[in-house]
């Protein structure tokens, strides 16, 4: 029976949050503010510590971000400087 409970659950959230295209574009109209409001109201419905989901996403997405753009930058450095010490003469990359 618990089964049943669990899955009729799931369908009820699946249902709250797959909003119809019309409140799809209601949503894209309304003002930062009234967003807040929003996400403040569906966060108490849904019994969610808002501020806590949003410091644990911080945590798990920002220092992937970090450590992808700090390689980049070295990726950029490093060809820079394999240009600078002459990679395309012994490579034949030079176009004359």
């Amino acid at each position: 029976m618990s089964s049943s409970s669990s899955v009729n659950e799931k369908k009820k959230l699946e249902e709250a949050l797959s909003p119809a295209e019309d409140e799809l574009q209601h949503d894209l109209s309304l003002s930062d503010a009234e967003k807040d409001i929003a996400v403040e109201s569906l966060a108490k419905e849904m019994g969610i510590n808002h501020n806590k989901l949003m410091w644990k996403i911080d945590l798990c997405v920002v220092p992937p971000f970090c450590l992808l753009y700090f390689l980049a930058f070295l990726d950029r450095v490093n060809i820079s400087n394999a240009k600078v010490y002459g990679i395309e003469k012994e490579l034949g990359l030079h176009v004359e």
